[in-house]
């Protein structure tokens, strides 16, 4: 390497004051981040989740020991750095410094390669992110073009219009940098084992100075310094400073440091691996795939059908327990009459002998038995088949409206033991059997046809023909009308 070469950017400088420590750990694992972070110089929202590291530069005779601490975490939009450096004595850039420039003060600056090949000598997939204590910043490329001239050791060139996040805020003791790299900008697909490099590096200036000019190269430029001849010195160092004011200025004032433990930087091949571990949520992709408003339209269908699942859930449910409820009153109506249960076939008599009345022949089949099973109960004095009883009561108010509590009363036991006996027999609420017996008989009555809808709704206690036909749909999922018709296409 000869004082000929040349560079587009930032800090090239080869410092011969100084020596090397060990280098930064082999691989650093950076972890994913869910919760936000907002770039606006506080700390205080990092937390621990975040990787930790730390830059020192070693101390010599007559001047402290300069530091930053160091975090990163990532997500999927970009990689998030914060640099909090300890320099009680900040020389800051002149308002008027911008670009490359910049690292003639005080600042930080973090190297990033895409790829984590770590090439020899920077390229298209590595940048460098200039960073400023008062929040000015400077990104610099390796440029291909300038690749073509080996003697241009870190070739590079500003990119202006690649904008970065960052905030500055000053402590007593130095200074704190937030920044946020967006991933796309710098062409990497961010992901959990995903590997790049970085360096991060420290200019400690030792006091201030007028600012030295920087010559800002263009290929053709580069070119005609390159033609020269070979045993002409150049006038310039790698990064575009008259070389004689610059070694005066370096050997004097300048004290950079990095992570790579060395005062050069811009050198992939000496930056350190990082892997970037986790990863987002399932939510937080969808958002970052779909975009935030077909995330919304999404989630708005994906609500509709749900509920829509819910209601079909809830309709299957209810249908099943009134085809369960319904299978249970079947089952009591088709038990034999009370001589099963230790009584003689033909015993539906009194206590005097003379056969009790036949229910009439307009009244439901069911009665008969229910009437005959329930007086013996009655006669026994136990509850053993309260719920027989209850059918009776229902149906003998089968045209009259009926609430569970007069149901109760015309039993003569109370609300709650007719709930808990009805809970245990048939696994439904007083309200649930007058409504099943209910619909089940409207249904019988228009099944075996000749009765408008309006004549059913009266025999089972609904004043309202409206109103029935509605309980009734929903009880039966099917109409009165269309059960009505149904048997009438039967026929």
């Amino acid at each position: 390497m000869t004082s000929r070469s040349l560079a587009i950017a930032v800090l090239a400088l080869a410092g011969s004051g100084g020596g090397h420590s060990a280098p930064g750990p082999a691989t650093i694992e950076i972890p994913h981040r869910t919760a936000n972070l907002e770039i606006d110089g506080d700390a205080s929202d990092w937390g621990s989740e975040a990787a930790r590291f730390e830059i020192r530069r070693p101390a010599t005779e007559g001047e402290p020991a300069a530091r930053a601490a160091a975090r990163l975490v990532w997500d999927r939009r970009a990689l998030w750095v914060l640099l909090e450096v300890v320099d009680p004595t900040l020389h800051l850039a002149p308002p008027s410094i911008a670009g490359p420039e910049l690292f003639q003060w005080d600042s930080v600056e973090i190297y990033l390669d895409g790829r984590g090949d770590r090439s020899r000598r920077m390229g298209a997939d590595d940048f460098q992110f200039l960073l400023a204590p008062d929040g000015r910043y400077s990104v610099l490329q390796g440029d291909p073009l300038l690749l073509e001239l080996e003697e241009l050791e870190v070739p590079k060139r500003e990119r202006e219009s690649l904008v970065v996040e960052v905030a500055a805020a000053r402590d007593p003791d130095g200074y704190r940098i937030e920044c946020a790299i967006p991933f796309a900008a710098v062409g990497i697909a961010p992901r959990d084992g995903a590997t790049i490099a970085i360096d991060l590096a420290l200019n400690d200036w030792l006091a201030d100075h007028p600012p030295l000019q920087q010559v800002r190269f263009d290929l053709d430029t580069v070119r005609k310094l390159d033609a020269r001849p070979a045993n002409e010195p150049s006038a310039y160092t790698d990064n575009g400073l008259a070389a004689e004011l610059a070694a005066e200025l370096e050997r004097r004032l300048y004290r950079p440091w990095s992570l790579a433990g060395s005062r050069d930087f811009g050198h992939p091949q000496r930056w350190t691996l990082v892997r970037l571990t986790g990863g987002p949520a399932f939510a937080e992709q969808v958002v970052e795939t779909l975009g935030p408003r077909r995330t919304l339209v999404g989630a708005a269908l994906f609500a509709a059908v749900l509920v829509a699942l819910g209601v079909i859930a809830d309709e299957w449910h209810h249908r099943r327990r009134i085809a369960v409820l319904l299978g249970r009153l079947a089952t009591l109506e088709a038990m034999p009459p009370p001589a099963r249960e230790g009584v003689a076939e033909g015993a539906a008599t009194g206590a005097g002998g003379a056969a009790r009345a036949r229910p009439p022949a307009s009244r439901p089949e069911p009665l008969d038995y229910l009437e005959r099973s329930a007086e013996r109960a009655e006669d026994s004095g136990a509850h053993a088949r309260l719920e027989l009883r209850a059918l009776k009561a229902i149906l003998d108010r089968l045209d009259q409206p009926l609430s569970p509590a007069e149901l109760s009363d015309q039993l003569f036991v109370s609300l709650r033991t007719l709930q808990r006996h009805l809970t245990g027999a048939l696994a439904c609420s007083p309200g649930e059997l007058i409504l099943a017996v209910k619909m089940r008989e409207a249904r019988r009555l228009l099944e075996r046809g000749g009765l408008q809808v309006q004549e059913v709704a009266r025999r089972v206690g609904y004043d309202d023909p409206a109103h029935f036909s509605r309980r009734f749909k929903a009880y039966h999922g099917a109409s009165p009308t269309a059960i009505g018709a149904g048997r009438e296409q039967a026929a």
